[in-house]
């Protein structure tokens, strides 16, 4: 809706993320911590901020120019792509099944956007009868549009797995600032270079809905900042997956977009594949626990006091003598 109002997409980003630097910078100053993070671990929230804005940025992009819930399956389909990124930056086992949900993930993406080259040996497409002035399958609009949207998958599991190196160490208020401060420069550059000048919102509504998607945009990024770090991310990646559901029902109900039944294919392969990777991930987590990693570290512990008295009743025994 504020893309249709005249707003760009990096315009949006670089309100959004004005707006979340100071709300994370406020509330890292309330809390009496750094928000620049701690010396010597400021690389990952650093990553964090420089590649979030870029998926944030894509998914913009092609929510103003196609259909919401296409751009949002695309997007979405980072879990097809984290195997591969966890493999390389963490070393987690890649298998079969892995392999199998990628190419069904593929699928989806085809029928998402329907390629001409491809669609066209079913015969003469009909073209989509809609009231939107937004780009129509097939199209080269609709098509530049898929591809950013999907570098802005594969950038949302890069994101993914720095969240999982993290491992905790970095506090979920820093990563939130870091997104802020990177997001409003690198938004603000591509705003510059792919849609020109900023534009002024130019009536009350569009206020209103820039202060609203920064807003849900802030505290989006603090729930998903510090759920990703409570819990796996194979969970994290499934319960992402119900934005698509909630953009289904937003586009019919208030945007009267609806989608059409390739797309409507598209985004089942693509949703069931993201859930048969998120379950393999959870199946093939260790079987050690917390209790027992603590069970481990007390007994280390205890090992280092009873050498260290030790070496104490020894020095005393020297000294008597």
């Amino acid at each position: 809706a504020t893309g249709d109002r005249g707003i760009p997409s990096f315009e949006m980003m670089v309100v959004r993320c004005f707006f979340q630097t100071f709300y994370s910078g406020f509330w890292c100053l309330w809390i009496d911590i750094n928000p620049f993070g701690e010396k010597g671990n400021r690389l990952l929230p650093f990553l964090r901020g420089f590649i979030g804005p870029l998926c944030a940025g894509s998914l913009y992009y092609g929510a103003t120019h196609i259909a919401i819930a296409d751009a949002t399956v695309l997007f979405f389909s980072s879990p097809i792509w984290t195997p591969f990124v966890a493999r390389i930056a963490l070393g987690e086992k890649f298998r079969l099944i892995n392999l199998v949900a990628v190419v069904v993930g593929f699928a989806g993406v085809v029928f998402i956007v329907q390629p001409n080259f491809i669609f066209s040996v079913f015969g003469d497409q009909e073209p989509v009868e809609t009231d939107s002035d937004k780009a129509q399958p097939g199209s080269l609009q609709y098509t530049i549009s898929a591809v950013v949207c999907l570098m802005g998958a594969f950038f949302a599991a890069v994101v993914y797995a720095v969240i999982r190196k993290s491992g905790g160490s970095v506090r979920f208020q820093v990563m939130v600032f870091y997104y802020g401060v990177l997001g409003t420069i690198s938004s603000f550059v591509l705003l510059l270079v792919f849609q020109g000048l900023p534009i002024l919102p130019h009536d009350p509504i569009t206020l209103l809905l820039l202060g609203s998607l920064s807003l849900c945009g802030c505290l989006g990024q603090t729930t998903l900042n510090k759920g990703a770090q409570m819990i796996d991310a194979s969970k994290t990646s499934v319960l992402r997956n119900a934005d698509i559901a909630f953009v289904l029902v937003f586009q019919i109900v208030l945007l009267g977009e609806l989608p059409t039944i390739w797309s409507s294919i598209g985004l089942l392969l693509i949703s069931s594949c993201t859930i048969l990777i998120a379950l393999t991930k959870s199946s093939a987590l260790p079987s050690k626990t917390q209790d027992e990693s603590i069970d481990m570290t007390e007994l280390e512990d205890l090992g280092e006091i009873q050498d260290f008295n030790v070496e104490t009743e020894g020095k005393e025994h020297t000294s008597k003598l």
